[in-house]
This record gives structure tokens, sequence and C-alpha cells, in this order.
């Protein structure tokens, strides 16, 4: 927690899913980089990334929705949540409407400047 709030998702893709942006929004903040479509089988990589507005109170908060892709069918979606709050603890969580589809992260419960690594599996 501090003025400069800056959290870093890198994502990891272990499944043959590839995954398109369905919808984003930020509560707090500003994109650094928008959320970009993970490929399937996918080594890590920055995926999205969300910093606090300079010079004000704000934190990077928000949340990326994607479509679930198999062989260029719409098979459910997957959503990453995030939030690193100008005041309070940090924290990251996702979910899937696809059996089996899950992510495990590393999100710290304090820090205002940190890389959240993602492993998606299933």
């Amino acid at each position: 927690m501090s003025a400069n709030c800056d959290i870093t998702n890198l994502v990891t893709n272990q499944t043959g899913y590839s995954f398109v942006l369905n919808t984003s929004s930020l509560s707090s903040g500003n994109w650094v980089v928008s959320p970009q479509p993970i490929p399937a089988n996918a080594p890590s990589f920055n995926a999205l990334q969300a910093i606090g507005v300079s010079g004000t109170a704000t934190g990077a908060v928000g949340q990326a929705i994607y479509n679930v892709m198999q062989n260029g069918n719409n098979v459910g979606t997957f959503t990453f949540n995030f939030s690193d709050p100008y005041s309070g603890s940090n924290s990251c969580s996702s979910s899937s409407t696809v059996s089996g589809l899950s992510a495990t992260n590393n999100c710290p419960s304090s820090g205002s400047t940190f890389s959240v690594s993602w492993t998606i599996s299933g």
C-alpha cells in the first residue's frame, strides 16, 4: 500500500486452451499493459498490468474476463481479479466456468509494487 501501486500479472498457460479478452475494467488506476490474449501452452509473460494514478491516493484494482477457446470455439469464461489498493491488503483471485480449469498465484498480502505469477492448469 502506497501512492505508487503497480501490479504486474505474469501468466503461464499450461493448457491447450487459448484465452481471448471478453471485457476488462479498472475500479481504480490505469492500464500500463491492457489485457493481452493468452495463447495455449504459453510461457510466462506480462498479460496485464495496472498502476495507481500518479499524484493521487488511488490503487490498481480491476478484473479481466476472457473467453476460453478450444479449437476455435468458446467453451466458457475465465476471470482474473486483482487488487493493489492504496490502503489495505492486496488480493488476487480467479474463477472459471470451465470444469477443472483453474489458476494458482503468488499474490503478496502487502506491498505496493509487485508482480503476481499466475499458472493456469486444468
